[in-house]
C-alpha cells in the first residue's frame, strides 16, 4: 500500500490522496509565501506509483510542468 494513494472504485482507474492523513503530516511543513503548498515531487511519486500499479512495470515521466500549485488549508482535502 502506498502511503499517499488510495485506489477509488470507478469506471476508470482512479486514486485519491487524503492530505489530512497523519502519515502525510510532513507536507504541512512545506511553506511558500505563508501558504502550505504540496511539493511537486508528491505528484510525481503518486503518478509513477499509479502507472506502475496499472502496468506492472516501472514507468518514467519527462518534461513535467506544473500549471499551478496545490495550496492546502486547514479543512480536510482530497486530490
Amino acid at each position: 500500500e502506498h502511503p499517499m494513494l488510495r485506489r477509488v472504485e470507478g469506471t476508470r482507474p482512479s486514486w485519491e490522496i487524503r492530505w489530512d492523513d497523519h502519515r502525510l503530516s510532513w507536507v504541512g511543513h512545506h511553506h511558500v509565501l505563508g501558504s502550505v503548498i504540496v511539493p511537486g515531487a508528491c505528484y510525481i511519486e503518486a503518478a509513477l506509483h499509479a502507472a506502475r500499479e496499472l502496468t506492472g512495470s516501472p514507468c518514467a515521466l519527462e518534461f513535467v510542468e506544473f500549471e499551478r500549485a496545490c495550496v492546502l488549508s486547514d479543512a480536510p482535502q482530497l486530490s
